[in-house]
């Protein structure tokens, strides 16, 4: 679910450093993908910031890079229950991408941009895990109705006014934000 990113750095980011009062910049990558460069957002000592990091984690125990948590497991399994704690953050984004099967006698698949109508950010929910926190999961719940015959699953994202409250507040407070919402203002658009 959700294995790629679309970030357009203009205007992106003016308009994330704007909603968040702080200075972002990422390089236009409208294919983002696991294991490359992401920026992120998370509270610092100084406030909200700008944390770069890299898209997956590979424990020793698992047999492929984890890019996703599950809003279901997240404060529970050993794993991130220690980063949904103490180490949470937001990924704008301009969109992601996900694939649908074209029908059930192919394995040809179609691609959908998913992104907001107005064209603004996408907040999406994520860890930040490693090291000085070098590593990013996202968080992903079941997928709205209208988009459950694309994927079953959805990324988790927050409104700008609630970054404070996902970044920074109590686990409670970040766990109130976890339920699924049908996300009007986002479509899915067929993508090349």
């Amino acid at each position: 679910m959700c294995g790629r990113l679309n970030v357009t750095d203009d205007p992106l980011c003016r308009w994330v450093s704007e909603e968040l009062g702080l200075e972002f910049a990422v390089p236009d990558n409208q294919d983002l993908r696991p294991t490359q460069a992401v920026g992120t957002i998370a509270q610092r000592e100084s406030g909200l910031a700008q944390v770069d990091t890299h898209w997956g984690i590979k424990p020793d125990w698992a047999k492929r890079i984890i890019i996703n948590a599950t809003v279901e497991r997240v404060a529970t399994a050993w794993t991130f229950k220690s980063a949904f704690t103490h180490s949470r953050c937001v990924v704008p984004c301009t969109g992601f991408y996900e694939w649908k099967r074209i029908d059930t006698q192919s394995t040809r698949k179609q691609k959908y941009l998913f992104s907001r109508v107005d064209g603004r950010p996408l907040y999406m929910a994520g860890l930040l895990l490693g090291v000085e926190s070098t590593h990013l999961v996202t968080l992903t719940m079941p997928a709205p109705d209208r988009f459950a015959d694309i994927h079953d699953r959805f990324p988790l994202f927050v409104e700008p006014h609630q970054v404070g409250q996902w970044v920074s507040g109590t686990p409670e407070a970040a766990g109130a934000l976890m339920g699924v919402k049908d996300r009007e203002d986002i479509v899915p658009s067929p993508s090349a």
